[in-house]
């Protein structure tokens, strides 16, 4: 087949809910006026949607998909965004959880993730700004493939989060529980080290940073956050330190 679909919804969660679906709605001003269209070609077990344009709520999105239905779902997507709340679509943490601090809180978002051993998909997203538990990810460029449960990230850029710069790659796995680190290459740059501090509620020795603003790291971490092998640089001001062991929470 290969058809033409437009919709244009006042309330989609009226839609959405009439159709025996109920997304996490947080927020009560999420899934609201929606407009989209797509192009859609293929068979009942392969189906490609290119191109496709939605604009809901405050976003707009655009790109293509492709998607295969066999005993595992197999998906590829290309997907560009101006801006996504990613707050406004996710369920909450419970109360305890929400106090914790932010790595912690990461924690928690990742053991709820065991959905994603259940399908395959290559995705490339772009996204002029991205917020997640409240922080802005401004310039977000991903591309990465996830397989039978180990994610390979081919790159993770983000040009501006807690006023540094970071990329990473490598693999990752343990979702649904614990996550875990393969070859995890990490390059962080800042000239504001004590916003990254406190806006990522990080446990750091007390030092006047406004004497020590410019921090670049960068290494390679193996392992979970509890127990990893890692070669490590980081250059703070003029103070340099190279590192490679272990580290142990």
């Amino acid at each position: 087949y290969d058809t033409e679909l437009s919709f244009n919804a006042a309330d989609l969660l009226k839609t959405l809910s009439w159709l025996n679906i109920a997304p996490p709605a947080p927020v009560a001003s999420t899934y609201r006026k929606a407009v989209g269209s797509a192009k859609i070609s293929g068979t009942l077990n392969k189906i490609h949607i290119s191109p496709f344009e939605l604009t809901m709520d405050k976003s707009s999105l655009s790109g293509e998909a492709g998607i295969k239905l066999d005993k595992r779902i197999d998906a590829m997507v290309v997907l560009k965004t101006d801006m996504i709340n990613f707050d406004n679509y996710i369920s909450q943490l419970s109360e305890e959880e929400r106090n914790a601090p932010w790595i912690q809180r990461m924690g928690y978002r990742f053991a709820r993730l065991g959905a994603l051993n259940d399908f395959d998909i290559q995705l490339e997203a772009k996204a002029d700004l991205a917020i997640y538990e409240n922080l802005p990810f401004e310039k977000v460029d991903f591309k990465g493939s996830l397989l039978d449960g180990k994610l390979e990230v081919a790159r993770f850029n983000i040009s501006s989060v807690a006023n540094s710069e970071m990329q990473w790659s490598g693999l990752v796995s343990g979702f649904g529980g614990q996550p875990q680190f393969e070859n995890l290459k990490f390059n962080v740059k800042t000239a504001d080290v004590a916003a990254l501090i406190n806006k990522l509620e990080l446990d750091a020795p007390q030092l006047d940073y406004t004497q020590l603003r410019n921090l670049k790291a960068q290494g390679i971490i193996t392992g979970n956050p509890k127990h990893f092998a890692t070669k490590s640089v980081v250059s703070l001001e003029n103070l340099e330190a190279v590192y490679g062991g272990q580290v142990n929470d």
